[in-house]
């Protein structure tokens, strides 16, 4: 654990230690920990690597973690499958400018998801996806043009 924490990975063009940028560090090392590209075998890695999303998100109010979090909580990797809070964090992200979350939060605002709570609201999901394209998110730019 030791080593981990002391550890220098490469983030957004910059090196992250725990020190420099918790948030980021700790996105880093759980995408580390779930590609494998650690030279550990762990048990449960996509669990620890869910952990680690939770401290950049929850801890460190990283909206890159939030992202992450938003994809273990929605495809059930290394967590139980939970919609709903899902979209709590992706909302979260959103409100922190995060162009991906404003994307995809924006779609499910379009058509709604009654399986994630979320009701149909097409302004408001036209308006999140406009900001994200607005800010060069390119997938954001697709669904502009739909």
């Amino acid at each position: 654990c030791e080593e981990l924490c002391a550890a220098t990975f490469l983030g957004e063009g910059d090196s992250v230690t725990l020190e420099s940028n918790p948030g980021r560090f700790y996105v880093s090392l759980g995408e580390a920990i779930e590609d494998q590209t650690l030279a550990l075998v762990l048990p449960d890695r996509r669990k620890i690597a869910w952990w680690c999303f939770r401290q950049a998100a929850e801890v460190h109010g990283h909206s890159g973690g939030m992202l992450k979090l938003v994809g273990c909580l929605y495809t059930g990797r290394g967590v139980t499958e939970d919609l709903e809070q899902a979209v709590v964090w992706m909302e979260k992200a959103a409100n922190l400018g995060e162009p991906a979350a404003k994307s995809f939060l924006g779609s499910i605002l379009i058509h709604g998801d009654a399986s994630a709570g979320v009701a149909k609201d097409a302004a408001r999901g036209f308006a999140l996806v406009r900001e994200a394209s607005a800010q060069g998110y390119g997938p954001a730019l697709f669904k502009v043009a739909q």
